[in-house]
């Protein structure tokens, strides 16, 4: 299956659990799908745009600024939300309302 991931050492099954499907499918959408890390011509790709900063999309935000992503810009309707993009890695946000 695609979305199996190991868990690494360190981390218990409490932690792993919490994690939900949420990290797998982020992780695929930002690096495997999104190509966050080199584009096909082997150029960095270092900017990624997140609209909707619940669940999913507040994992998407940790994994890009885990590899290193310089420009992370979260998009969303809420300024509370907003904020928590910001406290986990956004490094610009936007209120779309």
């Amino acid at each position: 299956d695609l979305n199996l991931s190991l868990i690494p050492e360190g981390v218990s099954f409490v932690e792993a659990a919490s994690l939900g499907c949420r990290f797998t499918t982020a992780y695929r959408a930002v690096v495997q799908q999104g190509g966050l890390g080199l584009d096909t011509n082997n150029n960095n790709v270092e900017i990624l745009a997140v609209f909707g900063c619940g669940g999913l999309g507040l994992s998407c935000i940790m994994i890009a600024a885990a590899y290193g992503a310089k420009k992370i810009i979260a998009v969303d309707v809420s300024d509370k939300t907003l904020e928590k993009s910001r406290e986990v890695g956004a490094t610009n946000i936007i209120n779309a309302k």
